[in-house]
């Protein structure tokens, strides 16, 4: 894995900013989800960096063009306070095998001949 180049405390900061300028009206979702798109093909996040993974990929579900599928203002200001360190923030990870993938592959394989 190539050597780190970047500080993820100063990585939950800027997306701290980027929160309080959507919030605040400042920034657009179109706006805040290019940013995050450009932020999550920079970074590869280590396990204990989830939450910064979880907020930039909030981010990036602004920019859509159905608003229904925006990320909610209630889920950005619980995840601006957890990266603030004022709350948890459950995250669920869901991990598959790569046996098991292959597995269902090959099951879906030799249905479908």
């Amino acid at each position: 894995m190539p050597e780190r180049t970047w500080d993820a405390d100063e990585l939950a900061e800027a997306i701290v900013e980027k929160i309080d300028e959507y919030l605040a009206g400042s920034l657009d979702g179109k706006g805040a989800s290019q940013w995050a798109v450009q932020k999550l093909t920079q970074y590869r996040f280590a396990s204990h960096e989830l939450l910064l993974d979880e907020a930039l990929n909030s981010l990036l579900c602004l920019g859509g063009d159905d608003p229904e599928w925006d990320t909610t203002n209630q889920e950005l200001e619980l995840l601006r306070s957890a990266m603030r360190g004022e709350r948890d923030y459950p995250i669920l990870l869901r991990w598959v095998p790569r046996a098991v993938v292959e597995s269902v592959k090959q099951s879906r394989r030799s249905q479908t001949r």
